[in-house]
């Protein structure tokens, strides 16, 4: 009797949640933010114990290959006031860690875990065992750029660029890493907020296509809300390993510019886009990034 009593709980508990998901896909129109709340394919074979069948999803989703993260933390945030007065933003809290911490935990979750930081503004404070770090010791007269190419030197394989005041749920990781292309962007196409952002246009607006993948970045630049754009970027560059020498000599390129110092990773983005192909990845939602007090509030909620 015990047992019939499970398993029909477990059934309706299981209707129930079937109908709460479909719902919110079907309102969406999208899969973004229920990814995160249902079991993963790698917890199904498990439970199954089909070892052929991970073995597969290994091989579909790359994630036996080697990729490397670097995250570009050397600014202090003096926009947030009091608050990064005497720390840098990157190591802000951000629920149970730093915002930091989120960054290195999100990426170990989809097996980075060769991880370099780019320090500055108060540089000892950032330290730990998941990474290694690169120093800028010019962070206040320079641009994230700048900080990049200071760790160049670690762009051997297949890389993870992202902002140090942004976090990413896991599957906006997993969409960059199981997308097709060579060098690529996660762009939000559902941006709530009209503040200043580095906005996107791209070869072709979002759709539910989910299968079309030849959409790719044809102008980057920050700016105001503007409706010729097609989202947000939030802050996140991937670029596969066969494409890593076009990324090293795009920054030995810019490097020479008299201004240099003062570009940013829209401005890489913008050249490579010119250069070669930047596919779009869209998103809506999954991500949080702390520009301001407004955004650090927000933030308590991701």
């Amino acid at each position: 009797i015990a047992a019939v009593i499970w398993a029909n709980h477990s059934l309706r508990a299981s209707i129930t949640a079937m109908r709460e998901t479909l719902a919110v896909i079907h309102q969406e129109k999208g899969l973004h933010n229920v990814e995160d709340k249902v079991a993963s394919v790698q917890e199904i074979f498990t439970l199954q114990g089909m070892e052929e069948l991970k073995e597969a999803e290994a091989k579909y989703t790359g994630s036996n290959k080697t990729v490397k993260g670097i995250i570009l933390a050397a600014g202090q945030g003096k926009e947030l006031g009091n608050l990064t007065e005497k720390i840098p933003k990157t190591l802000l809290p951000l629920h149970h860690n730093t915002i930091l911490g989120s960054i290195v935990e999100g990426m170990n979750q989809v097996n980075i875990t060769d991880i370099t930081v780019v320090r500055g503004f108060q540089k000892d404070m950032i330290t730990g065992d998941q990474f290694r770090t690169v120093d800028n010791p010019d962070f206040n007269t320079t641009q994230d750029l700048y900080s990049l190419y200071l760790a160049k030197d670690n762009l051997t394989d297949a890389v993870m660029i992202t902002y140090g005041d942004n976090a990413f749920r896991k599957h906006v990781l997993n969409s960059l890493l199981e997308s097709d292309g060579d060098i690529k962007i996660v762009v939000d196409a559902d941006p709530s907020s009209t503040k200043s952002h580095d906005r996107v246009i791209c070869s072709q607006p979002y759709s539910n296509d989910f299968f079309n993948q030849d959409i790719f970045v044809n102008d980057i630049h920050h700016s105001e809300s503007d409706a010729q754009t097609h989202g947000v970027w939030p802050g996140i560059l991937m670029v596969e390993k066969n494409k890593i020498a076009v990324l090293k000599e795009a920054l030995d390129i810019l490097s020479q510019q008299p201004d240099f110092k003062k570009l940013s990773v829209v401005d890489l983005i913008q050249y490579l886009s010119q250069k070669d192909k930047v596919q779009v990845v869209y998103t809506k939602g999954g991500w949080v990034g702390v520009n301001d007090l407004e955004d650090f509030k927000e933030a308590s909620q991701f």
